[in-house]
């Protein structure tokens, strides 16, 4: 079974995740690198420890005994010294710890996501024409397709027996031949790693579908003869066409130019592929359409540094909308507060007024109610001393009524005395 070459798709997608990213521009000395996310990290690993296997023996010496876990491996050179005598010789310095270095994950983000089949993909997939042999011996039929064109030869005769599109025809295996190609309109994937005005590469995925125009003329000037895929060899040559068309336009152009307006690279694409099948005599195919899918820089660092300059401004934008945005905020608050800190003093100024009022009023209160209570105090008094006078007044004046009396009934007595002794005398 033949082996199905690869999608388009496929191999732009693996070309642009297997970019070199080891250049200095993406990747500084290790010491500015230290402690950012996406760049290096230096690991300290121990240096392994050989296995001690090896006996050293010199003229007159022991042989070392083997150490179950040496601490420290010493060197052919160390042991001939300890073994001579050597007290002086020089000791080669421990090695240093390994630095490994851990590599940042590839940036993907700018690699698009191709996951929906195209139109290339599912050509692949899909099973060569299936023509239908009856018959036997020489009475055979071919029955062709309706979507397929035919070409219908036979022995001793130069023009075709059956030329056109789905008919069908009597075959005779021993004088005849004839080819069955596909009719419908062809898909073909092109990548081409370029280079821009600014020696800068660029990976572009286009599409180019064709079809076959004039099926007299194609059969002869196009290599139709692979049974299994009858216009592979078409599209690998359109493909190669394709490819070298492309590159020679983006490399006279830049890489902004190239990343904004790809209508030149379509228009060069297309008048150079309709040159080559609708030229003079032509290939009896026409060129359908030309589309440019992806184009992206190979280098990461690049792409980063095309971004940065939007990215940016949009950062900045979007730094100045935060402090406009929190300045206004601020204000809000400021102003709230203020109205807040008012409503409060002349809440607390209300209240305090309130409570002065009425502490006057009950002070006011209680002075009335003390002067009241005086008043009534004073009533009583004068009430009383006045009830006391007229007391005394009336114990005085029966006083001197009684005193009165007693004067009179002791007038009538002298009277009465006094008429008494003339008589008691004249008796």
């Amino acid at each position: 079974m033949q082996k199905k070459r690869k999608a388009a798709k496929d191999v732009f997608l693996e070309q642009q995740r297997n970019v070199d990213l080891d250049d200095e521009e993406f990747y500084p000395p290790e010491e500015a690198l230290l402690g950012a996310d996406e760049l290096y990290e230096m690991e300290e690993i121990p240096a392994p420890a050989p296995e001690f296997t090896q006996n050293i023996a010199t003229e007159g010496a022991v042989p070392l005994p083997q150490m179950a876990e040496p601490q420290q491996v010493l060197s052919n050179q160390e042991v001939d010294a300890l073994l001579s005598g050597v007290s002086n010789a020089p000791v080669p310095p421990k090695s240093a710890p390994q630095m490994r270095k851990k590599m940042p994950k590839k940036n993907d983000n700018y690699i698009p996501s191709l996951d929906i089949k195209t139109s290339e993909e599912l050509q692949l997939e899909k099973e060569a024409i299936k023509v239908r042999e009856t018959g036997m011996l020489f009475w055979r039929r071919v029955i062709v397709p309706p979507n397929a064109f035919v070409v219908h030869t036979r022995i001793n005769k130069a023009d075709p027996i059956t030329l056109g599109l789905g008919q069908s025809f009597r075959f005779n295996p021993n004088t005849d031949s004839y080819l069955v190609i596909p009719a419908a309109m062809q898909t073909i994937g092109v990548v081409a790693n370029c280079i821009s005005k600014e020696k800068q590469g660029i990976n572009v995925l286009a599409y180019v579908q064709w079809q076959i125009d004039d099926f007299s003329i194609a059969y002869k000037k196009l290599d139709l003869t692979n049974t299994n895929d009858p216009l592979g060899i078409v599209n690998a040559q359109l493909r190669e066409q394709a490819e070298a068309a492309i590159k020679d336009k983006i490399a006279t152009m830049s890489v902004e130019e190239v990343l904004t307006d790809k209508a030149p690279v379509i228009e060069e694409l297309t008048s150079r592929l309709r040159r080559v099948a609708e030229g003079q005599e032509g290939l009896g195919i026409k060129i359908i359409t030309v589309q440019i899918r992806e184009a992206l820089v190979s280098s990461a660092a690049l792409w980063n540094d095309l971004q940065s300059p939007y990215r940016n401004e949009q950062r900045q934008k979007a730094r100045i909308s935060q402090l406009e945005m929190e300045n206004e905020i601020n204000k809000k608050e400021l102003e709230t507060k203020k109205f807040k800190e008012n409503r409060q003093a002349e809440t607390n100024l209300e209240i305090e007024k309130t409570r002065q009022h009425k502490l006057t009023e009950t002070t006011e209160l209680r002075l009335q109610e003390e002067s009241k209570r005086f008043e009534e105090e004073q009533k009583n008094i004068q009430h009383k001393q006045s009830l006391e006078e007229e007391t005394v007044l009336k114990k005085k004046e029966q006083e001197d009524r009684l005193i009165s009396k007693e004067r009179e009934i002791q007038y009538k007595q002298e009277i009465e005395a006094s008429d008494c002794n003339p008589r008691d005398l004249a008796e």
